[in-house]
């Protein structure tokens, strides 16, 4: 089916839809789905994407997807028996997700109890789905129901509900959090230490960060990372030193934890992690969010291999500010060119997504470049596309940064906040877009310091 719509199409959708007593164009009804289906995965995929920003990802796709997902709404509840509910068992996933969404949008309490339904009884992809669109749907009712499920038995729904809570920024009962903590489960209580991030009022005993901190799976040691800083306690920022040369994703985040925090003893240690081949990629990813010139610099070495040139770019332009056009960039050699996901353009061009989208460099041109603006850049300070920066500017780079990028500047965000300004970056770019607007008051009054020097204990 073609998956562009036409303005004579959706004006008849518009037409009928403000017609409530006829009879329902199912064909028309149909080609809502299919494109609310399709564009669920394309958002998805825009809030990775190296080459937009929020407020495109806001204004095009995003925006898209809410007509389509309204008109179903709108159609009412013969739509919903007859399209939405058979569809959460549909073969493609994102069949299930649109359909999900939907319903959850719809506000009805039918509606809400079908993705519950879904989300504790299907198969893993459909239980996938619907907790996805209960992140991002869902009216008054939904908080309660949530709560009503912790008394599930089940440690994969309970992580599951705990995901979705924190997603919501839904505050988790104090008595609920000292029953679930005695659950064995590793899924669970790195779901629970993730929430906590955002509870301030909830207390966090150092012995019980201690032992996460020092708990054999990796999730459970990442997320007590983050609450560690979070409340500004020293041994999370110990524990991150400890656990820089992880081969794990607690040590994934121990490397970016010091780039975005670290002095400059910490920014050597992690250049000096270039030379472990299995840490290059994650170490050269990290230090594109340290803003220092030394470590864009040490990026330049590995722009002439081609297994690392682009992450190496990407982390080196994005503290000086270089832009890769013309001789700053490498002709792309079809035969080179490795098949990758697809994220539609706004002009409908399919192109690569993720990492395979950056722009490889031309190494002599940029080291060039390089050897004559370097004197331009001051090695104390941090930088971001070229210019000084600090935590103040964190919620206004946020609302222009690449969306492959915003994840770890949310993350330093919440550390310098101490948790009380926590952007969720794969929420609707429109609730984003006014949950940073309106902490730009807070976030002007973060002090930028290296986060040792905050720590307490």
């Amino acid at each position: 089916m073609e998956r562009t719509e036409s303005a004579s199409r959706r004006h008849q959708a518009r037409s009928l839809l403000e017609q409530p007593d006829r009879i329902p164009r199912w064909d028309v009804l149909e080609v809502h789905l299919d494109d609310a289906a399709f564009l669920s995965t394309q958002w998805d995929r825009a809030l990775e994407c190296s080459n937009r920003n929020l407020q495109r990802v806001k204004e095009s796709v995003e925006q898209r997807l809410h007509s389509h997902l309204d008109a179903l709404v709108v159609a009412g509840s013969k739509v919903a028996e007859r399209m939405l509910r058979p569809a959460r068992s549909h073969e493609d996933p994102e069949y299930i997700r649109a359909a999900c969404m939907a319903l959850l949008r719809s506000g009805t309490p039918r509606g809400l109890d079908s993705v519950l339904q879904t989300f504790l009884e299907g198969e893993p992809d459909m239980r996938k789905e619907a907790q996805r669109a209960l992140e991002l749907e869902g009216g008054e009712g939904l908080p309660r129901c949530l709560h009503l499920l912790l008394s599930h038995a089940e440690p994969r729904i309970l992580a599951a509900v705990l995901e979705v809570l924190r997603f919501r920024r839904i505050p988790l009962e104090a008595s609920w959090k000292e029953s679930l903590a005695r659950v064995e489960a590793p899924d669970l209580q790195s779901a629970l230490l993730r929430g906590a991030c955002f509870a301030p009022q909830q207390e966090v005993r150092p012995a019980e960060l201690r032992t996460a901190l020092q708990a054999l799976d990796p999730a459970i040691r990442e997320a007590a990372l983050v609450l560690g800083l979070v409340r500004g306690q020293r041994i999370a920022w110990q524990a991150c030193q400890q656990q820089l040369d992880a081969r794990d994703g607690a040590g994934s985040m121990a490397r970016l934890l010091l780039a975005i925090g670290g002095e400059d003893k910490d920014i050597e240690r992690l250049k000096s992690l270039l030379q472990v081949p299995e840490l290059r990629a994650d170490v050269l990813w990290a230090l594109g969010f340290s803003g220092r010139p030394a470590a864009a610099e040490a990026c330049l070495p590995w722009m002439h291999d081609k297994a690392f040139a682009n992450i190496a770019a990407e982390a080196f332009c994005s503290i000086v500010g270089l832009k890769l056009e013309g001789p700053l960039a490498k002709e792309q050699d079809p035969e080179d060119e490795e098949p990758g996901p697809l994220e539609e353009d706004l002009d409908g061009e399919p192109r690569p997504g993720g990492a395979a989208a950056l722009i490889a460099p031309a190494p002599e041109a940029v080291t060039s470049w390089w050897a004559r603006a370097r004197r331009g850049f001051d090695p104390t300070e941090r930088y971001r596309n070229g210019a000084p920066t600090s935590a103040r500017d964190l919620s206004t780079v946020l609302l222009g940064a690449p969306m492959r990028r915003r994840p770890p500047l949310a993350l330093e965000l919440l550390i310098r906040s101490q948790g009380r300004i926590g952007v969720e970056v794969r929420a609707w770019a429109r609730l984003q877009w006014e949950q940073l607007h309106a902490a730009k008051g807070e976030s002007g009054r973060l002090k930028a310091q290296p986060f040792a020097t905050a720590m307490n204990g």
